[in-house]
């Protein structure tokens, strides 16, 4: 069997660092395109929570910012997935997604080869 695809969750955690790393090397070794996926928590990030009286304002403003933060934490982790990909002539491609994490990674892998996934993602 030849591998056409791999799939890896972009996350900044040492093992899921040691896991692009991996899936990187193998898209190279295999001449296979590598896909990063990057997912926004918003369900997680914006979940209902409790409130005090005039507090409704407050969160959605904290939500925002929560948001924005996220999105860029995001972008830094694609900027440093493709670097690395384009250092050693890997052919690469970022799917972003918005949702549970799990979910959407288990989406995309139906699209995939092979998943490769830090073990503390």
């Amino acid at each position: 069997m030849v591998l056409r695809s791999i799939l890896v969750a972009l996350d900044s955690t040492p093992a899921s660092s040691t896991a692009q790393a991996l899936a990187i090397d193998l898209a190279k070794r295999l001449q296979c395109q590598i896909t990063g996926s990057a997912v926004l928590d918003r369900p997680h990030i914006t979940a209902p929570s409790a409130v005090g009286i005039g507090g409704t304002a407050f969160k959605h403003h904290r939500d925002q910012v929560k948001l924005k933060e996220a999105k860029a934490f995001l972008e830094r982790l694609e900027d440093r997935f493709e670097a690395s990909c384009e250092a050693i002539g890997a052919q690469w491609q970022v799917i972003e997604a918005e949702g549970e994490p799990h979910a959407m990674i288990e989406h995309e892998a139906t699209r995939h080869d092979l998943l490769v996934i830090g073990k503390d993602t």
